[in-house]
């Protein structure tokens, strides 16, 4: 099992984490542990990193970096991309994840023809970010984090760096809940994972023809987004009115479109930004509590940070297994 066993301390804007295999090795044995940069700001960032080890381990393989020695290995100049909106991608889920939320008695928020309704909300991963907030707009789509300015907007291209952006569209076009249920938010558990559900009962505008579809959102600290459709009444496009399924980053740079209507649940996976890392193989040399330990310099920060990690080394008879 891997294990998050390093801290994630922080120069300026530039994050470093030593993360290990496991937090101990017999004596003459390895594990492996990866050195993560991650840049903060939006500009790219140049640092220098030097890890070494103590006296109960030795560096025994590097990949991506220069061994220097049989206790230190460095990494000079590396390039670290700044922070960008990851990029989101549409694919079939796997099973339907459809649950009419009045079967849990959550109320609806009544709404019009153009009405955008802002909840905060427990947090939930988009695209590399947290957030506590969403805008849910009438028309079928819902804006991650502020929404401010985005009510009532009809679908023109996806993505587009116009607003509304960091968008979330199950089914965007021209709706109006005037004449339904409206939109209902509630929080769903299956005893091991939560979501924040949004959900749609609305009308194709000008009718009283009723389309009904949803949002997941998991608030498990991961990324897991759904758009989910009642199997048994997929949404339909309102006559003479464009659709729109998709989802989009946070400035509109890069997104996806469903190419058509949907015919089943579908997920967003977002591809984040790119880190810079490197892995060091460690061998346990002497038995006690060792330490791998790293040390940053970014050329964004004049000061330096520290990322280390405890490597228990004992001995095979000893009983311990990692």
């Amino acid at each position: 099992m891997r294990l998050p066993v390093g801290f994630t301390p922080k120069a300026g804007n530039v994050t470093l984490a030593s993360d290990c295999l496991s937090t101990g090795v017999r004596w003459q044995s390895y594990t492996s542990c990866t050195i993560t940069a991650r840049n903060t700001s939006l500009a790219d960032a140049t640092v220098d990193l030097e890890t070494v080890v103590d006296q109960h381990l030795t560096v025994s393989g590097v990949a991506g970096a220069t061994k220097t020695g049989a206790r230190s290995v460095v990494r000079r100049g590396l390039v670290v991309p700044g922070a960008r909106p990851g990029t989101p991608t549409l694919k079939p889920a796997t099973s339907s994840g459809y649950r009419p939320l009045a079967q849990y008695g959550v109320v609806p928020t009544k709404v019009g023809d153009r009405d955008l309704v802002t909840y905060d909300v427990p947090e939930f991963v988009y695209g590399g970010t947290a957030y506590r907030s969403i805008g849910v707009d009438v028309n079928g789509y819902l804006v991650v984090g502020d929404a401010a300015g985005a009510a009532g907007a009809l679908p023109g291209r996806l993505p587009d760096p116009a607003g509304p952006n960091n968008v979330l569209a199950p089914f965007w076009t021209d709706l109006d809940g005037s004449r339904d249920e409206g939109i209902r938010v509630a929080q769903l558990t299956d005893g091991v994972s939560t979501w924040v559900v949004v959900e749609w009962q609305v009308d194709a505008v000008g009718t009283d023809d009723n389309r009904h579809f949803q949002v997941w959102l998991g608030t498990n600290r991961v990324e897991d987004v759904v758009f989910a459709y009642d199997p048994a009444a997929l949404p339909q496009a309102p006559s003479g009115r464009p659709v729109l399924v998709g989802a989009e980053n946070a400035d509109g740079s890069a997104g996806q479109l469903a190419g058509k209507l949907p015919t089943g649940d579908l997920r967003v996976a977002s591809t984040l930004p790119a880190t810079a890392s490197y892995s060091v193989q460690v061998t346990g040399a002497l038995t006690g509590s060792g330490r791998i330990a790293t040390r940053l310099t970014a050329s964004t920060v004049p000061s330096t940070s520290v990322a280390a990690t405890d490597i228990k080394v004992v001995l095979p008879s000893s009983g311990w297994r990692p």
